[in-house]
């Protein structure tokens, strides 16, 4: 990303606790606790951490693959304690391959419902779904820029998935959602493909100029 970019921009990769099979532990909302915490210490004024003083923090850009897509539009559609009052410091969200409707996830793959149970209880299967959220919530996010990507490589979360959330947000209000299905690679693949972050760095450098 550094390199893509040409080093104007700052880049912080948050993590989270997992979900582990058989140990009901670590559940949601767990994992969006950990993320918002994260975000929330980014964006806290006077927060001291290594480069902060060469970082402005209120044009900061919320990237997520996977379940990451899945943390970022959900902290921004419902948004988190943490995060609620630095909602104006995020300028976009950008989301990979993401998972935003379980229920509709677990209608086309069966199969996944495994992995679905180490992390989500069946009544919150809807509730921790962005694209049920975005019903009613998306008016707090109404004009924050989205960018929903899906790779037509991407062997484990058809086009489906973005397709509908991008769909989404736009019925709930929000004005500014685009949509990119494109050959980006596997869906762990892509991470490691040149294409995957000239779209990441097209779409934050676009908005910071």
């Amino acid at each position: 990303m550094l390199r893509t970019t040409g080093g104007r921009v700052a880049v912080a990769a948050i993590n989270y606790r997992l979900s582990v099979h058989g140990d009901k532990g670590t559940m949601h909302p767990m994992h969006l606790d950990d993320a918002a915490t994260a975000v929330s210490f980014l964006l806290a004024p006077g927060t001291c951490y290594p480069g902060n003083d060469r970082i402005n923090s209120n044009r900061t850009f919320l990237v997520g693959h996977s379940a990451g897509a899945h943390l970022a539009t959900m902290m921004v559609l419902q948004p988190h304690p943490k995060v609620a009052g630095s909602l104006l410091s995020i300028d976009g969200v950008l989301g990979v391959g993401g998972i935003y409707d379980i229920p509709g996830l677990l209608d086309t793959n069966s199969s996944y419902s495994d992995f679905i149970d180490m992390a989500f209880t069946v009544a919150q299967r809807e509730t921790a779904s962005p694209y049920h959220v975005a019903r009613s919530k998306a008016s707090a996010a109404n004009n924050m820029p989205f960018l929903i990507v899906n790779s037509t490589s991407d062997e484990l979360v058809g086009p489906l998935q973005s397709a509908d959330m991008a769909r989404q947000l736009i019925c709930a209000g929000c004005t500014n959602v685009s949509l990119a299905v494109k050959d980006i690679g596997t869906h762990d693949g892509e991470l490691f493909t040149e294409k995957f972050w000239r779209i990441v760095a097209e779409f934050v450098l676009e908005r910071q100029n």
